[in-house]
């Protein structure tokens, strides 16, 4: 039985007519350091430090002006910038404020 993503419990079934609901399998902070240093080389990130990393939500390009859409993942801040996670894609960009 597919579970919340927090472990708090069996997903509720879908509404008729609905796909069943299926667990989210949001990468951890391990998986966006993974998948930031496997990136270093095409980032051209020469950093030697990862300072903090914080899980939250980015607005997604693909939002328009009427509807917002907001995509989980890892900020990355190092000692020489800052780095976004996707946790959807896992892809890896600059950070930008």
């Amino acid at each position: 039985t597919p579970v919340q993503p927090d472990g708090g419990g069996p997903l509720s079934p879908a509404p008729p007519g609905r796909p069943p609901p299926t667990a989210l399998f949001a990468p951890t902070a391990a998986d966006a350091l993974v998948a930031f240093l496997g990136s270093r080389d095409t980032l051209g990130w020469v950093g030697a430090t990862v300072n903090e990393v914080e899980q939250g939500y980015c607005r997604a390009d693909t939002a328009s002006a009427a509807v917002v859409r907001l995509v989980p993942g890892w900020a990355i801040y190092t000692d020489t910038g800052d780095f976004w996670v996707n946790g959807i894609t896992r892809t890896v960009s600059p950070l930008v404020w």
